[in-house]
């Protein structure tokens, strides 16, 4: 339960700082912001690869990791924010990676 709420208030969080940019309020990209970014992942719901999410191209902010389903040699996903909204993407998809915490 506790791991639950840290990723909903991570992802509330980031949310926030999405409905800010609409108002004027000047924001990194997630680019810009982190460094990391993708040539192209999957997104789901968590890590075991339920609840497609959608693709994801280009600069993604890294929230926490956790550890799923086996894909591309790693079972490591980290949850990002994408701008889109958020997920999980398999961390061999990332570059650009730092140190976050365990979701």
């Amino acid at each position: 339960m506790l791991k639950l709420l840290r990723v909903r208030r991570t992802v509330a969080t980031a949310a926030a700082i999405a409905a800010l940019s609409g108002t004027g309020v000047a924001l990194a990209s997630p680019a810009q912001a982190s460094g990391a970014s993708t040539s192209g992942a999957s997104v789901y719901s968590d890590q075991w690869k339920n609840g497609y999410r959608g693709y994801v191209s280009g600069g993604v902010i890294l929230i926490c990791w956790a550890d799923g389903a086996w894909s591309n040699g790693t079972n490591r996903w980290f949850v990002v924010y994408y701008g889109a909204g958020s997920g999980y993407i398999n961390a061999n998809l990332v570059s650009g990676q730092y140190t976050v915490k365990a979701c």
